[in-house]
């Protein structure tokens, strides 16, 4: 209440104190220590304004700045996408997403909270067990100290979706390496017992462009069938592999018959004050029954469990340090089902990048995309920071594809060996490459694929007057400072060198990466 600005009630909370410390069974010279720092504190409590009309317990259980909006409205099909994105199949005969029109640098395509999402251990008490937000004034749970919220809604919430099934056994679910099998299972109980049962009794054949679609057409991600229609590579998985997902899976279906999740009382374990697990016996389906829903949840358990880690993103936080900004780190928080950033495919040079404002996930473009151009994120392997064969083996061995980006196919060379004197231009007819010549004839350029001479003399000029601006922004972000005019010039510049240079070029890289750490400090920050 104190920190709360409420004055009165901070008071009467010291008071009570007071009361309690003169009967309470202490000797005297420690009462007394206590009840005059009590009494002191009363005082301090004089010095109290009145709180903004709109201040409430989640406005300091949030560290990251407002959430962005959709760079244009959101599409009638993908509501948290923007209108200038569409499913289209890619030219292996997966879905993707793809640009409907020019998109620039910067601009927010994506906004998507999870289907589910699932803290790691460690985060359990100091971050929302629902929306994953940072706490500084915990809401606790009614009946156990295992986790925190950020406010009451999302304790609500929580309970209403999963927790009143994982209050009294956390400890006991929950892998301390973050196993994706506890966010498999919390997938589960999100959607609940009766949504699943149905979907395996309505479920019809469809066409893979549609699958994940409901009947108006909507690929929406508050709905399992969104997150159900995502590959999952059970063809392609090896025996060991699929007998430890199927041990896994029986384990959280022995689980949920422990909870009570079968029993056609489900609704009343919600309601309950969880000071027990049993229930009242009632009417029960048949043995034959109950047994075909658990082989059905089983599947959803096991299906669940293989789909996740080719499609589950991470929720992060950045902690800042203050005294040596450059040395941040970026921290996994929780792991999460997004439905719709699962359709964007990998690239090991991407033109997306992914923040995390609790746990709602925002995508941005980090480089210019053309009308009909698919959009593409990174799996964990970027060029710059990996050799083509650790990326490559990596990829294979979690998402089983062999990526053939054009920094694959072009074996673009790591961060330290990419050309930052000599940069490569684009030809204004073909988009080919158009060196400096030799002797830095620049009015005499000539392109290598169609021969066409043209005169890159005003672009490097203009470059050259830009680039101080840019080189003082981008010392001024490594130093902490994500200034609004920081982010503009970084911007403008990136802007125009993509729109006039080949990649690999250093100075794209180096942009890329402070406008990124711009966006860090406005999503979830905090500082160390």
């Amino acid at each position: 209440m104190y920190y709360m600005y409420n004055k009165e009630e901070a008071i009467k909370a010291f008071q009570q104190t007071i009361s309690a410390l003169e009967i309470a069974d202490l000797d005297d010279e420690n009462k007394k220590s206590m009840i005059a720092d009590m009494l002191k504190v009363i005082e301090q409590c004089s010095s109290i304004k009145s709180p903004p009309m709109n201040l409430s317990v989640s406005s300091y259980n949030c560290c990251h700045k407002g959430i962005p909006c959709l760079a244009s409205e959101p599409s009638k099909h993908l509501p948290c996408v923007a209108d200038s994105i569409e499913i289209k199949l890619d030219s292996y005969g997966g879905r993707g997403l793809f640009a409907t029109r020019n998109i620039e640098v910067g601009e927010v395509v994506i906004v998507e909270t999870p289907y589910s999402s699932a803290l790691l251990k460690d985060f359990n008490l100091t971050h929302c067990q629902y929306c994953c937000n940072r706490v500084n004034l915990a809401v606790p749970c009614k009946y156990c100290s295992a986790v925190v919220f950020c406010s009451l809604q999302c304790r609500n919430a929580a309970w209403w979706k999963f927790h009143w099934a994982e209050c009294k056994v956390l400890e006991n679910l929950q892998d301390s390496k973050g196993d994706l099998s506890f966010l498999s299972n919390r997938m589960v109980l999100s959607a609940g017992f009766e949504e699943l049962i149905k979907l395996r009794e309505s479920r019809v054949e469809v066409c893979l462009r549609n699958a994940g679609f409901d009947e108006e057409g909507v690929y929406n991600s508050e709905d399992y069938r969104s997150a159900y229609s995502l590959v999952n590579h059970a063809d392609k998985r090896t025996f060991n592999d699929l007998l430890n997902r199927s041990i896994s899976a029986l384990y959280y279906l022995k689980y949920l018959e422990f909870i009570g999740f079968f029993s056609p009382s489900v609704t009343k374990n919600k309601k309950m004050c969880a000071e027990s697990l049993t229930e009242e016996k009632t009417d029960s389906p048949s043995a034959e029954q109950t047994l075909q829903h658990k082989y059905c949840i089983g599947g959803h358990l096991l299906r669940n469990s293989m789909m996740l880690p080719c499609n589950a993103h991470e929720v992060s936080e950045f902690a800042l340090i203050l005294a040596n900004p450059a040395m941040s780190t970026t921290t996994e928080l929780a792991a999460g089902a997004y439905p719709v950033l699962s359709l964007i495919n990998h690239s090991c040079d991407p033109s997306v990048v992914r923040h995390s404002y609790g746990n709602i996930c925002v995508a941005r473009a980090i480089r210019s995309i053309t009308a009909g151009e698919e959009l593409k994120d990174n799996y964990g392997a970027l060029y710059p920071t990996m050799d083509l064969e650790t990326r490559q083996t990596n990829l294979a061995a979690q998402y089983f594809f062999r990526c053939s980006c054009e920094a694959c196919l072009g074996n673009w060379p790591q961060y330290f060996e990419i050309q930052c004197d000599r940069p490569i231009f684009r030809c204004t007819r073909c988009d080919g490459c158009v060196p400096i010549p030799v002797g830095n004839l620049t009015e005499l350029a000539r392109c290598s694929s169609c021969g066409q001479s043209q005169d890159i003399t005003q672009i490097l000029l203009q470059m050259g007057e830009m680039e101080d601006s840019y080189k003082n922004a981008l010392t001024s972000v490594i130093e902490g400072n994500n200034s609004k005019s920081n982010i503009t010039t970084l911007l403008t510049y990136l802007k125009f060198v993509e729109r006039h240079v080949h990649r690999p070029w250093r100075d794209i890289n180096d942009c890329q990466e402070a406008f990124k750490q711009c966006l860090n400090m406005h999503a979830n920050c905090y500082p160390v």
